[in-house]
This record gives C-alpha cells, structure tokens and sequence, in this order.
C-alpha cells in the first residue's frame, strides 16, 4: 500500500500516499486533500521539506 503522510501548508491538511524515495524528493500521489478524496491518482514529485508531515498509522 505504501507509507501514508499528512501534512498543512495553510491550505488544509492532505494526505499522501508515497510510492518511491530518492535522496532529495519522493514520488507520491494525493488521497485526499481538506477531507475529500482525491479522484486524480497521479504520481508527482514531493519534497519533504515544503511543510510539517506526520505519518498516518493503521
């Protein structure tokens, strides 16, 4: 399933599901963005340093 993140830029929370790490950004796809499910899945480059993350368990 891959690694789930949640993060706030000031936009909202959103939640990525990461699919590839490289040493500087990783590839993931939105699952949702302020609670609504994202209906696109493709993948972009994230870099982790854009806003605070936390992992989601379970």
């Amino acid at each position: 399933m891959g690694t789930r993140l949640l993060g706030d830029a000031g936009f909202g929370p959103t939640v990525i599901r990461i699919t590839a790490l490289g040493t500087r950004v990783m590839l993931a796809r939105m699952v949702s963005h302020n609670g609504v499910v994202v209906g696109h899945n493709d993948e972009h480059a994230w870099s982790l340093t854009a806003r605070d993350w936390c992992r989601i368990v379970g």
